[in-house]
């Protein structure tokens, strides 16, 4: 038996529901009892379980309550993380809500939510369907989401044909291309032209490296649209640009 301190009684019972399940198998009558802000974990070597033990004399169906409260706005979470990012992964979803791979699974299943490469690809079709700029062909990298006039997303798997033979770093015009041709796609007009580009490299992009391109039009008037562009690897914002495209 130890004594490990902790600050929220909701996340470790999320996390130890199988040795909750179990106790209440062994020992179906007892409560479970705690002491002020400590948690108690008794260990069953045959099993290879830690069994939680936490509350102040709080009965199971209690327990179960509050793994189910937990439950449903962890879900709710995941849905409002994949409505902002439609391509983030199983992996990045596991640290964002503290859960395992397999539960961020068993959630998207409970929820119909279909994996990644199956979001991406439905996302993507109904987007290139949409773009009337340019041709799909122009669009450098992969269009996943589009609604025209206010926003858009791509992604960009760079690789050693685009990097400068000494550095290894990523050559500039790929990166400045993915913006504009996004910039371009996410205007509903049938020609346009960029006008004024601003641009600003922060990080140096390397090889295997993927970058996602999201576009917001900030501003329209007359026939000019104010477009933004943030380029990132990972969470990090590696290039950034403001574009004032004009429909002719």
């Amino acid at each position: 038996m130890c004594r490990h301190h902790i600050q929220s009684i909701e996340t470790v019972i999320i996390l130890h529901i199988n040795a909750i399940k179990l106790n209440r198998v062994l020992s179906p009558k007892k409560s479970i009892s705690n002491c002020r802000g400590f948690l108690l974990l008794i260990f069953y070597p045959r099993c290879n379980i830690l069994l939680l033990v936490a509350g102040t004399k709080i009965k199971y169906y209690e327990v179960i309550r509050l793994i189910k409260t937990a439950k449903q706005k962890r879900q709710e979470r995941l849905i409002e993380i994949i409505k902002e990012d439609p391509f983030v992964t199983d992996e990045t979803l596991s640290e964002k809500l503290e859960v395992s791979i397999q539960t961020i699974r068993l959630d998207r299943m409970a929820l119909s939510i279909p994996e990644l490469r199956a979001r991406i690809k439905n996302v993507a079709k109904d987007s290139y369907d949409k773009v009337r700029t340019i041709s799909h062909s122009e669009i450098v990298g992969e269009l996943i989401d589009l609604e025209l006039n206010k926003r858009a997303i791509s992604t960009l798997d760079t690789d050693d044909n685009m990097v400068f033979e000494k550095t290894k770093i990523v050559k500039g015009h790929y990166i400045f291309a993915m913006a504009e041709s996004l910039a371009l796609s996410v205007i509903d007009a049938d020609v346009a032209i960029t006008g004024v580009a601003n641009l600003k490299y922060r990080i140096p992009v390397k090889a295997g490296e993927k970058l996602v391109a999201k576009a917001s039009v900030i501003h329209i008037k007359n026939f000019e649209y104010y477009v933004h562009v943030f380029i990132q690897v990972h969470d990090e914002q590696v290039f950034r640009s403001k574009f004032i495209m004009k429909a002719v």
